[in-house]
């Protein structure tokens, strides 16, 4: 189990979470994989930021982001990386999830949801929590049984820097491995005095009120807290093609 110590970088380093439209289940096919490696490496020509870690699932992903000192934009990022990837995937003939005419007339296609998932890392025990999330999201949702077998992360890479061992979670000799620590468990609570957000994030309930969690509009402001649960994608880049 790794124990990465580091100082969260001074631009701010983050976690997030980008689903599908619909959750259509496109993402580990092989032209999605390759626009959206290309896309991403693009990206951090244009705006640098360092991919910390990654898992690609059908339906949505994880990333986690260190971002140079001085530089919180991460929304400018999201929104150049899902309306080029929309415009490249449609060019290859990728499918959507149908929409409806408003939304076409304003220029949205039924790719990626319009809203994305953004959680700011306070500490080096944030750090490794997420960093296990994402390498053990695919065992969580049942697509495989060991981390290893996914082909569709950064767990190779955090392997060859020695934060993990090969067999990490591993079944595969029969073994019944503790599941590792994950962030603050889901909860549903009342609105209170305040009214909460509480959103969807991938297929459980995470409480944000009193957290750094955040559901973000199209130009990456917080939007208003509400006290029903909505769903999942949240932080928004725009994904008009």
């Amino acid at each position: 189990m790794p124990n990465y110590r580091r100082s969260v970088s001074p631009g701010g380093t983050f976690f997030f979470t980008q689903v599908t439209f619909e959750r259509s289940p496109f993402l580990c096919d092989e032209v999605a994989r390759t626009i959206l490696h290309n896309v991403i490496e693009q990206c951090q020509n244009l705006w640098l930021f360092e991919l910390e870690a990654i898992v690609l699932l059908p339906d949505h992903h994880h990333a986690m982001w260190s971002l140079p000192e001085n530089d919180s934009d991460y929304s400018r990022r999201w929104g150049w990386l899902k309306k080029t990837f929309t415009q490249r995937w449609l060019a290859e003939g990728g499918r959507e999830s149908s929409i409806s005419e408003g939304k076409l007339r304003d220029g949205r296609r039924g790719v990626w949801q319009p809203k994305f998932w953004e959680h700011t890392l306070r500490d080096d025990d944030d750090f490794n929590e997420h960093l296990n999330y994402i390498h053990y999201n695919p065992v969580k949702h049942g697509l495989v049984k060991c981390p290893h077998h996914w082909p569709y992360s950064s767990f190779r890479k955090w392997v060859r820097r020695g934060m993990y061992d090969v067999d990490w979670q591993c079944t595969c000799d029969g073994n019944a491995p503790i599941a590792p620590k994950f962030p603050t468990p889901p909860t549903l609570c009342d609105a209170g005095r305040h009214q909460i957000l509480v959103a969807i994030w991938t297929a459980e309930l995470q409480e944000a009120d009193g957290n750094d969690d955040h559901e973000r509009d199209d130009e990456g402001n917080e939007t208003q807290r509400v006290a029903h649960v909505i769903p999942i994608g949240v932080a928004a880049a725009d994904e008009r093609a």
